[in-house]
């Protein structure tokens, strides 16, 4: 099978292309690791030997539930071919996602694009459109740019916002 990648294009890139650039990747790996929550899998080989054990261990039961006929899940024909019987699941009862989430049903963008800006720094990728201006914008004034925009067009949500600004 043969690959396309496009250097222009956010759907058909190079694999490598979504990845962390390996530079960054080593100065910053354990920064990336805390920020995901991924610590406890950042010695490598440890985390191998530990889901190959796992793996094995999980082979070796299925293995002996099949050799004591255990296994009523597994039907083996008389021509050698065989039939995977899938249990139905109990039903768990298990808290809906709305409680995951705040009270109100509405999150301004605004309020979105500050809290992904603090994560991600996002925002210091913008640069001025003209070549002879290097100034930068600070996240504040960007973000004030967006909701005046929001507020010039009169959006029933730069409204909300507003509104809702006040009230806190």
């Amino acid at each position: 099978m043969k690959s396309l990648n496009l250097v222009h294009s956010e759907k058909y890139r190079s694999l490598d292309d979504y990845l962390i650039p390996k530079e960054d990747w080593v100065a910053r790996r354990d920064e990336y690791l805390q920020r995901a929550q991924l610590t406890k899998f950042a010695d490598c080989k440890t985390t191998l030997e530990s889901a190959d054990l796992a793996l094995d261990l999980s082979y070796n039961e299925a293995n002996r539930h099949l050799k004591s006929g255990e296994n009523e899940f597994l039907k083996f024909h008389k021509n050698g071919t065989f039939h995977v019987r899938t249990p139905k699941l109990d039903e768990v009862e298990s808290l809906s996602l709305g409680s995951c989430f705040p009270e109100r049903k509405y999150i301004p963008l605004i309020e979105a694009l500050a809290t992904v800006a603090s994560a991600t720094d996002f925002l210091s990728e913008f640069e001025h459109w003209q070549v002879k201006s290097q100034r930068r914008a600070s996240q504040t004034v960007i973000l004030c740019w967006y909701y005046g925009l929001r507020l010039r067009h009169r959006t029933p949500e730069a409204g909300a916002d507003l509104k809702r600004h006040k009230q806190e």
